[in-house]
C-alpha cells in the first residue's frame, strides 16, 4: 500500500534500506608506549578476560539481537531471521520449535504429518503490537482460493475477504508485480489487520470516478503503479503502516515508517498548504502533471 517517497524522501528511504553495517571497537587500559594494543581475537568478544579492563561485554552476542528485533511491518511484529517463523516465509517444524521427532501430543495437531504455518494472532503480551507470530496448521489455499478459516489457506497465505492473499510482512517484495501490499482484516478475526498482496486495479490519480465508493487512486508500488485502494482515516502526516490514508492522500515511505501526503497538481499547486511545493517526478509519478506536498 505505501511506496517510496518522491526524489528527497527517496534518498533518505533508501539509505535507511541499505544502511545495514555495524562496527565493534576495542580499547585497552594501558596506555603506556610499547605495550601490544593488538585487538583481542574474535572469540574474546563474549569471553573478555581481565586484561581488557576497558571492554563492555554486550549482555548477548549481536545475533541474538537481530532475532529478537521485529522488522518489516508494526501489524505482524515478526522477525525473518534464518529458521524462524515469519508470515511471508514457508514454516518449517524447527521454526515453530517442534523437535523432528515430537509426537502428535507435544505439536498439538490431529496429524503429525500436518503441514504448518506461520501467522499473525492477536497475543494480549506482546506489548503495543498486540499481535504476534506464531505457527498453527495450513491448508492448500494460494493466492485467490475461496477459505473461510486462516487454517484453509497454505503456509505464507492468510483468509481476508474470504479469499487466500499473500503475506506481505516485507512490503512490496513479498508480492508479485500484479499485486501491491495492501492490510486488510483477517476473516477470523477483522480487529486483525494484517498486510497481504491484494490484486492492482488500475486507476489515475486525482481523476474522479475511477474507483468504487469507499476507495480512492493511489501511487501503491515504487515504479509508480497506481490503484484503487481503501479510504482510511489517517491524514497528511499520520502514520499509515496501521490506517488507510483518507481520499486524495498518498501513503508513501519505508515499511514500518509510512506517512501520509496529500496528492497535488504540480503546475498549480492546488492541494497543498502554503509553504509547501508540489513535487513529482519518476518513477513514482509518471504523470508530470501530479506530484505530491512536501
Amino acid at each position: 500500500m505505501v511506496r517510496s517517497l518522491g526524489p528527497v524522501v527517496l534518498g533518505l528511504v533508501a539509505a535507511a534500506w541499505l544502511a545495514a553495517g555495524c562496527s565493534l571497537s576495542f580499547s585497552s587500559s594501558n596506555g603506556a608506549a610499547g605495550e601490544d594494543t593488538t585487538p583481542p581475537p574474535p572469540v574474546r568478544t563474549y569471553e573478555p578476560d581481565a586484561s581488557d579492563a576497558s571492554y563492555t561485554m554486550a549482555a548477548e552476542p549481536a545475533e541474538s539481537a537481530t532475532v529478537s528485533t521485529p522488522q518489516g511491518s508494526p501489524l505482524c511484529n515478526a522477525s525473518p531471521y534464518v529458521g524462524g517463523c515469519y508470515p511471508d516465509t514457508p514454516t518449517t517444524a524447527q521454526a515453530c520449535g517442534i523437535a523432528s521427532d515430537a509426537g502428535e501430543s507435544d505439536r498439538g495437531l490431529d496429524d503429525e504429518d500436518q503441514p504448518l504455518a506461520c501467522r499473525v494472532q492477536p497475543a494480549g503480551d506482546a506489548g503495543d503490537a498486540g499481535v504476534a507470530s506464531a505457527c498453527e496448521p495450513a491448508g492448500l489455499g494460494v493466492d485467490g482460493n475461496p477459505c473461510l478459516h486462516g487454517t484453509d489457506c497454505a503456509a505464507g497465505f492468510e483468509c481476508v475477504q474470504n479469499a487466500c492473499r499473500h503475506y506481505c510482512c516485507a512490503g512490496n517484495t513479498s508480492c508479485s508485480v500484479s499485486d501491491f501490499c495492501d492490510i486488510q482484516p483477517t476473516t477470523d478475526s477483522p480487529d486483525t489487520i494484517v498486510p497481504v498482496c491484494m490484486p492492482v486495479q488500475p486507476c489515475v490519480l486525482l481523476a474522479e470516478g475511477g474507483c468504487l465508493p469507499g476507495q480512492s487512486c493511489a501511487v501503491v508500488r515504487e515504479d509508480g503503479t497506481t490503484s484503487c485502494e481503501t479510504v482510511g482515516s489517517a491524514g497528511p502526516g499520520a502514520s499509515c503502516d496501521r490506517e488507510h490514508c483518507a481520499a486524495g492522500l498518498v501513503c508513501l515511505g519505508a515499511v514500518g515508517a509510512r506517512q501520509c501526503y496529500t496528492l497535488c497538481y504540480t503546475a498549480t499547486m492546488v492541494g497543498c498548504s502554503a509553504g509547501q511545493l508540489c513535487t513529482g517526478g519518476l518513477p513514482l509519478f509518471p504523470d508530470p502533471a501530479v506530484g505530491w506536498c512536501q
